[in-house]
């Protein structure tokens, strides 16, 4: 019956209508599990999996209250800045790209968990940078 884009949250909101003349709406966004991750070093890649990064950010954002809710906006977020960040569906997702949306997402959103995570990351973020983001 009706559909549209949300471009921000790369998802696709239909209102639908059955044979029988039910009305219902539904959500569509492209699903980024079974999408392959490459690793640096000589890590084996794998298969993308949110929850290892939702773990993460849960645990980057441990100094707040609402710590569970955030990191579940946050991955949403995230995950919405690595679909823009492809530029080709068949394109090979790298751990690299995932840390750094993600550092540039706890940038805007938490300066102490920003700090927390890029210290983990000392290849994408230099201490300069940290000490800087303490200012």
């Amino acid at each position: 019956m009706n559909s549209r884009f949300f471009k921000g949250q790369n998802v696709i909101w239909r209102r639908r209508k059955t044979l029988d003349g039910v009305v219902f709406t539904t959500r569509e966004k492209f699903d980024l599990n079974g999408k392959i991750v490459t690793k640096s070093g000589n890590r084996a890649a794998e298969g993308y999996q949110p929850v290892k990064l939702l773990l993460s950010l849960v645990s980057t954002l441990s100094h707040r209250q609402d710590a569970a809710e955030a990191a579940w906006a946050l991955l949403n977020t995230i995950e919405n800045g690595i679909m823009s960040a492809l530029t080709d569906i068949d394109q090979v997702l790298s751990t690299k790209l995932i840390a750094e949306i993600t550092l540039s997402t706890l940038k805007g959103f938490d300066i102490d968990a920003y700090i927390t995570y890029g210290r983990y990351h000392p290849k994408l973020v230099s201490k300069e940078e940290l000490l800087k983001a303490l200012d």
